[in-house]
């Protein structure tokens, strides 16, 4: 390439001289880097997740031998105990993924609340409609502002 140009204009001053490919490369080597590293934390904390929810479970079944023998003795099907203590394990994993969601919308409360300048009373108040959020549809947060707010004349909503 520096001799393309050259052949053109003998005075042209090049340096390091690369193509689209090789400067798109670069550039993107760090971000491919930090994704794959991402994409490892995450299949760690899948796998680390899976086994706690296995070995829940794996307690739970030792600890319901008798009740599982019952159960068979007097007729339940195989798959309907298995379906049990699946939907034992599901159930866990759905309170974990709640709990974790409402958690981050707390914290990202919080933060709001801290780039905002906001008076503790008020962060305390955005967090409490961020988690009354997390539990129940738009009515219950209504009340639970309307409730937790019990100063008079403070513009707390009257129902």
């Amino acid at each position: 390439m520096s001799r393309a140009v050259w052949s053109l204009n003998p005075s042209l001053p090049l340096a390091s001289v690369r193509t689209l490919d090789e400067v798109v490369s670069a550039s993107m080597a760090r971000t491919s880097f930090t994704l794959v590293i991402l994409a490892i934390a995450g299949a760690m904390a899948l796998l680390l997740g899976v086994a706690g929810i296995y070995g829940v479970i794996s307690y739970s079944v030792s600890q319901r031998t008798r009740e599982i023998g019952i159960r068979m003795a007097l007729g339940a099907e195989r798959q309907e105990v298995t379906r049990m203590f699946v939907r034992y394990g599901l159930g866990l994993a759905a309170i974990g993924i709640a709990r974790a969601r409402c958690g981050n919308r707390a914290d990202a409360a919080d933060g709001v609340a801290a780039l905002r300048g906001e008076s503790d009373r008020l962060a305390d108040v955005r967090r409490r409609v961020s988690e009354l959020g997390c539990r129940s549809g738009a009515g219950e947060l209504r009340a639970g502002v309307a409730r937790d707010d019990g100063e008079p004349g403070d513009g707390a909503a009257s129902s």
